[in-house]
């Protein structure tokens, strides 16, 4: 059988994960006991310019996000009926578990290094104190890492020290506003639709305020 060119892989991967990532949002309002929105017509833009999205935000009140959501859906584990039994039987793999510790990004795999950056800039530009990055499969239960935000990582890509309580402190000279950094704001504001998730039942929210504040709970591991 020939094997596919490495682009074509690729883009059926992208669209096999996309076609399952509200089934794993879903599961991750399930196994955390919380509603989760998903903020399909916001974009976030960072100083430099780059628009960033997560797959879901969890409210805790009004403007305040509480947590960032980032689901994976690799198509490659579509067969693996036990992630985590999966994740432990590999110490090069993406996600690993310490003796004494819980599930986190490995680092050292370059694949666990580009989801940990990624969360990390979500986290930064959605101003959240923490993030649930979860990787789910159709045969396994989800699961979730959950990840605080790493103030080396922002100071060293943003110059700006972000506190564990969500707030920051500027560090550089401020730098004059890009094209869509100023046009950010208005693609966040207005009738933006979004999906509230939780334990398998979902409804269409028209307003951003009606769906915050809607989205009440804690979560529960």
């Amino acid at each position: 059988m020939r094997r596919q060119p490495e682009a074509v892989h690729k883009r059926i991967a992208k669209r096999y994960g996309k076609k399952y990532e509200f089934n794993a949002l879903e599961a991750v309002a399930y196994r955390l006991c919380v509603r989760v929105f998903e903020p399909y017509t916001c974009i976030k833009f960072d100083k430099n310019g780059h628009g960033y999205m997560a797959d879901g935000l969890l409210y805790q009140a009004e403007d305040n996000v509480e947590a960032v959501v980032e689901v994976k859906c690799p198509m490659y584990l579509r067969r693996v009926k036990d992630l985590a039994a999966y994740f432990d039987g590999r110490k090069d793999g993406s996600m690993h578990r310490p003796p004494a510790g819980d599930w986190c990004l490995n680092l050292e795999n370059s694949t666990g290094e580009q989801y940990y950056k990624q969360v990390q800039s979500y986290l930064h530009v959605y101003e959240a104190p923490l993030a649930y990055f979860a990787v789910w499969t159709p045969l396994s239960k989800v699961l979730i890492v959950t990840i605080l935000p790493d103030a080396e990582w922002v100071w060293h890509h943003y110059g700006t020290d972000r506190h564990q309580d969500g707030s920051s402190n500027s560090v550089l000279s401020a730098t004059p506003q890009s094209q869509k950094e100023k046009e950010a704001p208005a693609r966040c504001q207005g009738e933006v639709h979004q999906t509230v998730i939780e334990s398998g039942a979902t409804q269409k929210v028209q307003s951003e305020a009606g769906a915050r504040g809607a989205c009440l709970g804690t979560a529960q591991v």
